[in-house]
């Protein structure tokens, strides 16, 4: 069964996808964050077109409370469930872009390619962290 992971922002959502086994994730695509309908229709066909059973939300850690982009993600994941139809968890998504801009720096990916792909590669960073603590866990 694959995962889709996603990395949320108020302007470009990164996602990322497994491979069918769960045991690796790679960068599938950013997409705008708005219109938010629009969103949550191409997240629902690309969770349908790879076949993912569950979907992982980067939660971004910070000040808590309603009005921040942790309540927002918190908010999303529960959009983002009831407009797939398969379970949806929360990771803190704590340096995922840090990593990520790292892994594509030491690729020699340059930077226009780094800035087009990086939202993606963060997503990809959370999904691997996520689908090895799971496969530790077992």
């Amino acid at each position: 069964m694959r995962v889709l992971a996603i990395d949320f922002g108020t302007r470009r959502i990164g996602v990322a996808v497994s491979d069918e086994t769960a045991t690796l994730a790679r960068p599938l695509a950013v997409l705008p964050a708005v219109p938010r309908d629009r969103l949550l229709r191409e997240l629902a066909r690309l969770v349908t077109e790879h076949a993912a059973g569950e979907v992982v939300v980067g939660r971004p850690r910070g000040s808590r409370g309603p009005g921040t982009l942790e309540a927002a993600a918190e908010a999303f994941a529960g959009e983002l469930r009831e407009a797939c139809g398969v379970p949806v968890h929360l990771r803190d998504e704590s340096m995922t872009t840090a990593v990520a801009q790292e892994k594509l720096l030491e690729a020699g990916a340059r930077r226009r390619k780094r800035r087009a792909s990086l939202d993606a590669a963060a997503a990809a960073v959370l999904l691997q962290a996520w689908l090895d603590d799971r496969k530790a866990a077992r």
